[in-house]
């Protein structure tokens, strides 16, 4: 079994290129497994044409129940709730989904135990095959808590899969921002990716992401994506960079190409865009180095 490298595209902020960066690298590597944990809004599979082979539910934390049959309406846990998830409907106590936290407080006051506490299902986990190896992605449900434990799931499943099926690189698309879905993204990685553009909003969310992989002391690349919007912040990302150790790649110009490629569902890689040779430059630089 070889060693496997996990390389980690990370952003402080969205619609910056990340994904369309990742989806690149299944253009170009001859084999892989890329995991997406964007798990609020996963999209890569838009850009990989790949077929779902097995689907997993995610499940964290609890969920509670009233048995109606049981309850003798003393108020207990309408009393006890500090989040205000149980609600009085008539002579009745019922749980408000959205508001309970799963704390399991009213389970352990309920005197004739009319309270049911089972482990919450919290979204799915995906399996798909690609052309050149594997996509895991995952999509949380909808006002569910413990996204970065889904993101760490995530990343469980494409390890199990890199090596029971001898791969030796997996490339994760991580969610935007630094909160507990990037950290879950980068902990324990190779390399990082940093792909920032050139304004204001993006050069101030750069240096919360640069601060975070220096953190975990993770190496790090950085790419400026439509560097020519802006030249003047353009230098002042790669000048911080290259002042807090990170390394500076080939930067990438403003490129309809990137849209009409989208429209299409597809990658820039293989059309005659210069973008796609810087690109196909960048994913060569991070792999030798």
């Amino acid at each position: 079994m070889t060693d496997i490298e996990q390389i980690a595209i990370i952003s402080g902020k969205g619609g910056v290129g990340k994904t369309s960066l990742s989806a690149c690298f299944v253009s170009e590597l001859k084999e892989l497994v890329i995991a997406d944990c964007d798990v609020d809004a996963s999209n890569l599979n838009i850009l990989i044409k790949a077929k779902r082979i097995e689907t997993q539910t995610f499940k964290s934390g609890f969920e509670v129940e009233i048995d109606q049959n049981k309850c003798v309406k003393c108020g207990k846990c309408f009393e006890s709730c500090g989040f205000q998830a149980i609600e009085k409907v008539g002579n009745n106590f019922k749980i408000n989904e959205i508001l309970c936290e799963g704390y399991g407080l009213c389970y352990e006051l309920c005197p004739v135990k009319a309270i049911h506490k089972t482990p919450a299902t919290c979204g799915e986990i995906y399996t798909s095959e690609i052309k050149n190896g594997f996509l895991i992605d995952a999509n949380l449900k909808t006002g569910a808590e413990n996204s970065g434990k889904l993101v760490s799931e995530v990343r469980n499943t494409a390890l199990k899969i890199a090596k029971e099926n001898n791969i030796d690189t997996i490339i994760i698309d991580g969610p935007p921002g630094i909160g507990c879905p990037a950290i879950a993204s980068i902990t324990g990685i190779d390399k990082a990716l940093i792909i920032t553009e050139a304004s204001k909003s993006g050069y101030h969310d750069f240096l919360r992401a640069l601060k975070l992989t220096q953190h975990f002391k993770v190496k790090t690349f950085v790419c400026v994506n439509k560097w020519d919007i802006n030249p003047k912040i353009s230098d002042q990302i790669e000048q911080d960079a290259v002042k807090n150790g990170a390394t500076v790649l080939l930067k990438i110009p403003y490129d309809k190409d990137f849209k009409s490629s989208l429209i299409k569902g597809e990658t820039i890689i293989g059309t005659n865009s210069k973008s796609a040779e810087i690109i196909k430059d960048i994913i060569k630089k991070i792999k030798e180095q």
